[in-house]
This record gives C-alpha cells, sequence and structure tokens, in this order.
C-alpha cells in the first residue's frame, strides 16, 4: 500500500485527504438523515413509543458497526 501513496504529489495528497473528508463527511450527515426517517416512520405509525426508537437505532447501529 505504501508503494501506491509514494508517488502522490504534494496538491495530490491534499485533493485526496480533503476527498476522503468530504465523503466521511457526507456519510456523516446521510445517517443522521436516515435515522431520522427511520424513527419518524416508526413513531407516526404508532408502532412504538416516541422515547424507544432512537436509542434502538443507535444499538442496531453500533451493532452493525461491529458486526454482531
Amino acid at each position: 500500500m505504501q508503494h501506491l501513496l509514494a508517488d502522490l504529489t504534494p496538491l495530490s495528497a491534499i485533493l485526496l485527504v480533503g476527498a476522503l473528508l468530504l465523503a466521511f463527511s457526507f456519510e456523516a450527515i446521510n445517517g443522521f438523515h436516515d435515522t431520522a426517517n427511520a424513527v419518524a416512520t416508526v413513531i407516526y405509525t404508532h408502532t412504538l413509543k416516541p422515547y424507544r426508537p432512537v436509542p434502538l437505532r443507535s444499538e442496531l447501529l453500533r451493532c452493525c458497526r461491529l458486526n454482531l
């Protein structure tokens, strides 16, 4: 992997890091919107009480990240 990054110019490295930061920030913001949509659906359909979906969603996301 190190040989792939050895030929980068400083400008290319800065652009690469900037693109990665932009992609990661987009994913974080998109995750917030996905959570809001999922929780709103559950609350609107009266499937769960309003105080339960948010902690449940955070637990499910944590489990998925840990591949449990």
